[in-house]
Formats: structure tokens, C-alpha cells, sequence
């Protein structure tokens, strides 16, 4: 590598927090608070709201620390939202001040030619040889390299000290990649990481909660090594990343492979959007409108009944799909509450072609 590339680190080590009832011992573990697991495929392994944990540790840190970006989240009314609600972060972030000794790596970051590396290590042990690899293929692009890493206080799967240990190794590993001067810049909240992610112009990830909130907030390039599959997969998140890169083989490279995924993406704050189905059967709706008795119309199946699946697996809803392009058959074992119907959506009622009115008739 040319003499001019540098490397520069910034060291985010968080703040300690006393117990309370939920957990032994709670640290301003973001990614934890902000509900970030929740994106994880497959789905339902966290509430989209939140647990009675996570709003108890949100409550807390909004006593213990009302300035902060979870204080200040949890200081609205988010009972009827999804945990998190990006739009309501990415505000928080943005107004949030960041210590001005840091402005001039926030300049650097927004550089095109500057890659932003999120390094995963204090709870995991080293970094793993296969992200340095995706770093050393990635860093030729780019003249500037800067890494941020930063350590959770909770002592879950390492003491404080060896958790930072691991971290240390982690950036001496980058650095003999590079054979460059390396800046240790000391980083005191993750909000101040945030930040810097939310200015970066090219990001690589390699996993974690905390990546994925970053990668939520980068308006750039994002590149996920693929311990991150486990968020690319769902797309309530792929599609709120502005430019996706999946560096894992046969990994999708657009976003854009349907028309479907070229609508826009829709948000409210009184919907928690859930995604049913998988592929092209994938719909997204609102989870919290369903009631025990309710039912839907499925417009379109292509033979996939993923959707379906999902609704019935997950839900008691009872689905009606609607779709006179083919002959298929409801799956057996979906049968008692979903049906399929050989009509599909017109402007007037003629022939297999229905309105939308007499669609809803049928059901």
C-alpha cells in the first residue's frame, strides 16, 4: 500500500450500569436495547416491540442516562411502533453532538475514498481470519482505513479487561495487514459511534446488533461479510439499507432483483410491520392489526404459498388468495384456513377478472 494510507482507530468503550431486576449486571449494550435482534432470520425469535426485559433496561437508562440516544428514545411514546423504529433513530442520531475533537474524523469518514470498518471482538474473542480477508479484498479500493470497535461492559462472555484484550489483538491483526501507523482515538458511548456511522460514505461489517444499527444508519456503501446473513436474509432490514454489498458467494448483489423490491418502502408509526413469506411470496403487513378472528386477501401466489404459510403458522387468520394465472392447490395441511380462488383483480367484472368489491365477496 502506498506510504500516504493510514489507519485509524477509534476505541468506543461503554459506560457501566448498575444491575436492576432483568439481568445480573446491564451495560449500554445498544444493539440489546434497541431491540436489534429482532431482525434476525428466522423470525420470531425476538418480539418487534420488544420484551418486558428490553423496555425495563430502556426505562433505566432513560433514569440513569437521559441524554443519551436509548434515554432519549425510550422518553417518547413508543408503544404502538416497531423496536426499533428507524426513522425515530436516525433523528436521534442526527441531532445528536458529538464532541468536536471528533469532527475531523467525521469529515474523514464521509470520504469517498475512506472505508469504515465495525470491528466485532470484545464478546466474540479475535476477529476471525475470514472478515480480515474480506477487509484486505475490500481496503484495495480505498485509500484511508478506518476501524471502530468497541467493548460492552456487561461481562456476559468476557471480563471487561480480557473482552478489551481481544479487541487490542483484533486492531494489531489489522495493522500488520496494513504495515502503517496506527491511531488509537479513544470513542466514551456508542452514540458517538453512531454518529460516525451515520456520516460514513463505505462500511464493512462484520456482525452483531450494533453493526446492523450502524448499517441502518450508513447512507453509503455497506458491505456485510456473511456472519451478517443473519440480517441480510430478513427484508424488513435488507431494504432499509441504502446500498447493500454481500460479499459472501452467490449472494445477491442488487437489492432491485423484482419489481416488487422497486416499490417504495413503506413506514408508519402505528404499524409493526411483519414480513410473511419468503422470495417473491414475501408480504409485509401490519402485525399488530391482526386480531384472532381476522382474515386477508392474498392477491397473487404464483403457486408460492410461503405467505400463507407464514400467516397460518404464525397468526389465526384465516387467507384468501386470489390468482386465475395457474393450477395449483393449497398445501393439505393449510387447508382449513386458507383458499384459493381462480379470479384475479380487474377493472370490471368479466370473465376471471373481478373488481376489487367483488373480490371481497367472495371472501
Amino acid at each position: 500500500m502506498p506510504y500516504l494510507y493510514k489507519l485509524l482507530f477509534l476505541l468506543c468503550i461503554t459506560q457501566r450500569i448498575d444491575a436492576n431486576k432483568f439481568y445480573e449486571q446491564i451495560n449500554y449494550n445498544m444493539g440489546d436495547l434497541l431491540n436489534l435482534p429482532s431482525f434476525y432470520m428466522p423470525l420470531n425469535l425476538w418480539p418487534l416491540s420488544g420484551s418486558i426485559g428490553t423496555h425495563a433496561s430502556g426505562q433505566h437508562i432513560k433514569l440513569q442516562f437521559p441524554s443519551t440516544i436509548v434515554g432519549q428514545y425510550y422518553s417518547t411514546n413508543i408503544s404502538m411502533e416497531r423496536l426499533p423504529f428507524i426513522r425515530r433513530v436516525r433523528y436521534l442520531v442526527e441531532t445528536y453532538q458529538i464532541d468536536r475533537n471528533f469532527n475531523k474524523f467525521i469529515r474523514l469518514v464521509s470520504l469517498n475514498t475512506t472505508l469504515l470498518v465495525h470491528v466485532r471482538s470484545c464478546d466474540k474473542g479475535v476477529t476471525p481470519d475470514k472478515f480480515l480477508k474480506h477487509y484486505q479484498k475490500i481496503a484495495k479500493k480505498f485509500r484511508v482505513t478506518v476501524l471502530m470497535g468497541q467493548c460492552h461492559a456487561d461481562e456476559r462472555f468476557f471480563t471487561f479487561e480480557k473482552a478489551n484484550e481481544n479487541l487490542k489483538k483484533s486492531f494489531d491483526l489489522f495493522s500488520n495487514l496494513s504495515k502503517r501507523k496506527i491511531f488509537i482515538i479513544p470513542c466514551h458511548s456508542p452514540d458517538d459511534g453512531l454518529k460516525i456511522f451515520s456520516k460514513a460514505s463505505n462500511v464493512l461489517v462484520d456482525e452483531g446488533g450494533y453493526a446492523a444499527l450502524g448499517s441502518l444508519l450508513t447512507k453509503g456503501n455497506v458491505y456485510f461479510s456473511d456472519r451478517m446473513k443473519l440480517f441480510t436474509d430478513n427484508p424488513d432490514f435488507f431494504y432499509l439499507i441504502g446500498n447493500p454489498v454481500l460479499l459472501w458467494d452467490n449472494a445477491v448483489k442488487s437489492k432491485h432483483k423484482t419489481v416488487f423490491d422497486q416499490m417504495a418502502v413503506v413506514q408508519s408509526s402505528k404499524c409493526i410491520f411483519e414480513t410473511f413469506g419468503v422470495g417473491d411470496g414475501a408480504k409485509r403487513i401490519c402485525r399488530n392489526k391482526l386480531t384472532d378472528h381476522c382474515w386477508l386477501m392474498s392477491i397473487g401466489c404464483n403457486g408460492d404459498f410461503s405467505f400463507e404459510e407464514g400467516i397460518f403458522q404464525r397468526t389465526k387468520c384465516t387467507v384468501h388468495v386470489f390468482d386465475c394465472t395457474g393450477n395449483w392447490m393449497v398445501p393439505l395441511h393449510l387447508q382449513s384456513r386458507v383458499f384459493l380462488h381462480k379470479k384475479c383483480i380487474g377493472r370490471e367484472n368479466s370473465g376471471l377478472y373481478y373488481t376489487y368489491p367483488a373480490l371481497v365477496e367472495f371472501t
